[in-house]
């Protein structure tokens, strides 16, 4: 099967409704970035590096939006150097040359992951137990909020019985029709 460009334009234009309602939800971002990177260390040969990508883009949003800031400056500046030297298109070989011609691109890039390497593993193992915790800390919510639900069923339980007739107290002592024990 032969796959070729209308047919990536197609898939791209196909989730936009999909992509766009990503994006309201952070942490649909964050999971999908995740989810990112686990598939690109699949890519045989390139993987664990490509891999790294998602992880750089999560690091430089939480760093913007300064809620990871364990990291100093100038690996942020070096990793968004690295995106801006393969977004502008300054090649210094040109994309049109096949395969040569992101060699640059890659190497740029392959160096600024290599050189922050100890902080994206420390960013990567932070965010690894912000994820955890906040699942730890819902499924504890979705507990309590059972318990919650169970104690005010019990207490409904309760307040319908005490409002009840007892069948017992109320039924006159000589009606009593159960079977009667031979003595």
């Amino acid at each position: 099967m032969e796959f070729d460009l209308n047919q990536a334009k197609d898939i791209v234009t196909n989730g936009m409704n999909e992509a766009q309602e990503l994006l309201q939800d952070s942490s649909k971002v964050d999971a999908l970035l995740i989810a990112l990177e686990e598939r690109l260390k699949e890519i045989p040969v390139a993987g664990p590096v490509l891999a790294n990508i998602p992880l750089t883009v999560s690091l430089v949003k939480s760093f913007i939006g300064k809620e990871y800031t364990e990291v100093p400056v100038r690996v942020i500046v070096t990793l968004v150097s690295s995106f801006i030297y393969i977004v502008k298109r300054k090649d210094l070989v040109p994309d049109y040359i096949p395969v040569v011609g992101y060699v640059d691109d890659v190497s740029v890039l392959g160096f600024a992951l290599k050189f922050c390497e100890p902080e994206l593993e420390a960013y990567r193992q932070w965010r690894d137990e912000k994820l955890q915790k906040q699942a730890d800390d819902e499924a504890e919510q979705e507990d309590g909020e059972a318990a919650q639900q169970e104690a005010a069923a019990d207490v409904e339980a309760e307040a319908a019985a005490e409002h009840e007739p007892e069948a017992a107290s109320e039924a006159p002592a000589d009606s009593f029709t159960g079977p009667v024990a031979a003595g």
